[in-house]
């Protein structure tokens, strides 16, 4: 799925996910996790990565299995320093505004990762125990 750099269309994204939830018959800890990871790393995918710009686009990729789900979100920025992320539980970061999106998906997530360049974050819930 490719969208547009364009808030707007953060929730259509969002009633996918939930139709392919659906159909798993995931529970609604399940729904909620993802919901919040998959809405964090758009909005960070169209506003940071590509700043607003709604010439650019964000790639969204879905794969299912029984086992899990697995979501890339990749935008046409120039990247970030993923390893240089403050804690925001820390004293001196909690009165910054910003800084939360990926430590609430590594907290709500199973797997979190990185490509190298930083513009596309690989996400994995899994959906039964193992």
């Amino acid at each position: 799925m490719i969208i547009p750099s364009d808030l707007k269309y953060v929730q259509g994204v969002i009633k996918k996910l939930q139709s392919v939830l659906k159909e798993k018959k995931a529970n609604e800890k399940v729904f909620f996790d993802l919901k919040l990871a998959v809405e964090e790393a758009l909005v960070n995918a169209i506003k940071h990565g590509n700043k607003l710009n709604k010439s650019l686009q964000v790639k969204v990729g879905f794969e299912v299995s029984p086992q899990k789900i697995v979501i890339s979100v990749e935008d046409e920025g120039e990247g970030f320093g993923y390893k240089k992320i403050p804690n925001p539980t820390k004293d001196e970061n909690l009165p910054k505004p910003h800084g939360r999106g990926v430590f609430l998906i590594k907290e709500v997530m199973d797997e979190v990762s990185f490509n190298r360049k930083g513009n596309k974050i690989t996400m994995v819930k899994y959906l039964k125990e193992a």
